[in-house]
């Protein structure tokens, strides 16, 4: 995607390799610390706690960069759901986080 790897791991026995093999994980379960080991983690992990904890979330892939952003900062906070408890998130080449998008996430 872009020139991005996604990899969307159903197995844990998988989660290992993909770990190491790709910009963004995503997975249905808690990834952990341990994909977020450098030099070879993901820029982007989204899996089960991220998502109860902040909502669903929209990927942007620009260039070498991909930036983050819950759906709750992009539509506000809705009576019916959960306010969103991270901004959004920017990586710049190297994966690491950039400082978040003025006015977002506040």
């Amino acid at each position: 995607m872009k020139g991005k790897t996604v990899a969307l791991v159903r197995n844990v026995g998988a989660l290992e390799e993909d770990c190491r093999k790709a910009d963004i994980v995503i997975a249905p379960f808690k990834v952990g610390k341990a994909c977020a080991r450098p030099p070879n983690a993901p820029r982007v992990i989204v899996d089960r706690d991220m998502l109860q904890k902040s909502g669903a979330r929209t990927l942007y892939l620009d260039g070498s960069s991909i930036r983050t952003e819950t759906v709750a900062t992009r539509r506000g906070n809705r009576p019916w759901s959960r306010p969103a408890t991270s901004p959004t998130t920017h990586t710049n080449h190297a994966g690491r986080k950039a400082n978040p998008t003025p006015g977002h996430g506040k």
